[in-house]
């Protein structure tokens, strides 16, 4: 159930590339269920296959958004909100996950501060 205008799910199509790149973080890519993806280094290359991924997990936290209620965040960080929740997941993860979480943290906290010039240039 998408309701949301096709322009933020291409921002969060392009949060979850961002992640892939920077943070070497894929969470739609196939797990074996222990955390490992299941993808050929050659699959995993793809930018289909990454392209993929990215539309579902659109999709998929878009529709969360009705199923976990954290608000509606602002056009203009959208992609921090990303960035922020997907830390959080890693977090949970212990210390294994760490280094993703702070790395997303850090996407999130640049996200911010360009979402923060750019309002402040509109002035």
């Amino acid at each position: 159930m998408i309701t949301e205008s096709a322009t933020e799910f291409d921002r969060l199509r392009e949060a979850y590339i961002a992640m892939s790149k920077r943070a070497k973080y894929r969470p739609a890519a196939p797990i074996d269920g222990c955390g490992n993806i299941t993808l050929s280094a050659e699959v995993l290359a793809d930018p289909q296959q990454l392209g993929k991924e990215a539309a579902h997990y659109a999709t998929e936290f878009i529709n969360e958004g009705y199923r976990f209620w954290i608000g509606v965040s602002d056009f203009s960080t959208n992609r921090a909100l990303v960035y922020t929740i997907e830390s959080a997941r890693n977090l949970c993860g212990g210390l294994r996950s760490i280094d993703t979480a702070i790395r997303l943290l850090e996407m999130a906290l640049a996200e911010a501060k360009q979402a923060k010039r750019d309002y402040e240039g509109e002035r």
